[in-house]
This record gives structure tokens, C-alpha cells and sequence, in this order.
């Protein structure tokens, strides 16, 4: 493969291009553009709004949590292998995450309805 190791020729440059193709780049861009100073400061809302995600509605966590200990004791039913054990507990643990969460929420909604004005 001759090809790949030669090497190719220099596109021809010719300098006076350069300092018209740099001006009228930088001139596009910063017109496109505007710096962070050069914008008006927007003023704070009166209220603050939701930052990141809303928290998950408990009795949802809930009917995940019941489904997944439900498939562990399905698990366990229905798999005749000896390896029945670990699906199953991998299934348990993840009921117990999610009720784990659901409290969690129940908790944290019942002191932000308690620290509320």
C-alpha cells in the first residue's frame, strides 16, 4: 500500500487571505453572541422555583416495592433450580429499596408540610 505512507502534498496558502478570513470570523462570532457583561442582569423571582427533579409520589414507590417482593416469592414458588435463592433475594432487596424510598418521602413531605409558614 504505497498510498498510506506517502506523503501529501502542502495546499497551496496565500497570506493575504488569512488576515481577512480571521477578521471576518471573529466578526460573525462575537456578533452572534453577546458576553455575559454585555447582558442585562435578570432580577430574582419573588418566589423561588422547583430546583431538579420533583420527588416520586410514595404510593407509587409503594406498587413498585409490592411488585418486586411479589416477583422474589413468585421467585421462589415457581423456580424449581437451586439458584432459586439469589433471584429471589435480589428481587426482595429491591422491594425493600423501594419501600426504604417511600418512607423516605412520606417523611420528608410531612416536615416540609410542617416547617411550612
Amino acid at each position: 500500500m504505497w498510498w498510506t505512507t506517502a506523503t501529501r502534498p502542502p495546499i497551496p496558502y496565500d497570506s493575504s487571505e488569512a488576515g481577512s478570513l480571521e477578521a471576518e470570523y471573529h466578526g460573525t462570532v462575537s456578533n452572534q453572541r453577546k458576553s455575559r457583561r454585555d447582558r442585562p442582569f435578570k432580577s430574582t423571582p419573588d418566589t423561588p422555583g422547583q430546583v431538579g427533579r420533583r420527588p416520586s409520589r410514595p404510593s407509587f414507590l409503594v406498587v413498585v416495592a409490592v411488585l418486586w417482593i411479589v416477583a422474589g416469592g413468585l421467585t421462589l414458588l415457581y423456580l424449581h433450580a437451586t439458584w432459586k435463592l439469589i433471584p429471589a433475594i435480589v428481587y426482595f432487596g429491591f422491594g425493600a429499596l423501594y419501600l426504604r424510598a417511600a418512607v423516605a418521602s412520606v417523611i420528608r413531605r410531612q416536615k416540609r408540610l410542617d416547617s411550612a409558614p
